[in-house]
């Protein structure tokens, strides 16, 4: 069976961890499609699989947190848009948001994602956060929005 043909009948762990047991010069064929390498997309992968796991069994999406089996969380590595977005960093140069949290999917979308889907995806994700601001009555949306690891220029990625 082509490899393309049974990529649609695996879940996005099983095709995770199949990148992680490929050689070496497979992956960096895969990662150079995306232009990051081994261990940026094998990261990347297992933190899309514990959001597409959790809003497939309708759990919480705002606070989550992508951890391993070990309960250490994985994370995404720092990018320029890291950098660009101005993410505040921890003492050990570490950024403190978009590496684990629901806004390192959307740096993972800008990542890998052409970009008419990530304006897509940007869009909705924009008009759900008005929405949410508008239901609001005893907290402000900067403060949902950092739980979820936002940071409050976050609508920037747009144009980065």
């Amino acid at each position: 069976m082509p490899f393309w043909v049974l990529v649609n009948t695996l879940t996005l762990g099983t095709i995770s961890k199949f990148y992680s047991y490929m050689v070496v010069k497979d992956q960096n064929d895969v990662g150079r499609k995306f232009k990051l390498k081994p261990n940026e997309l094998s990261s990347i992968l297992f933190v899309l699989s514990i959001y597409r796991n959790a809003c497939a069994h309708d759990e919480r999406l705002y606070n989550l947190k992508a951890i391993n089996k070990n309960g250490r969380p994985n994370m995404i590595k720092s990018t320029p848009l890291h950098t660009s977005l101005v993410i505040p960093q921890d003492s050990s140069g570490n950024h403190k948001h978009g590496k684990n949290d629901l806004f390192s999917i959307v740096i993972i979308f800008k990542l890998v994602l052409s970009k008419t889907s990530f304006n897509r995806s940007f869009y909705a994700i924009k008009t759900e956060i008005e929405k949410l601001e508008k239901q609001l009555n005893t907290i402000e949306i900067g403060d949902v929005l950092l739980e979820m690891g936002f940071p409050k220029n976050w609508y920037a990625i747009k144009n980065i």
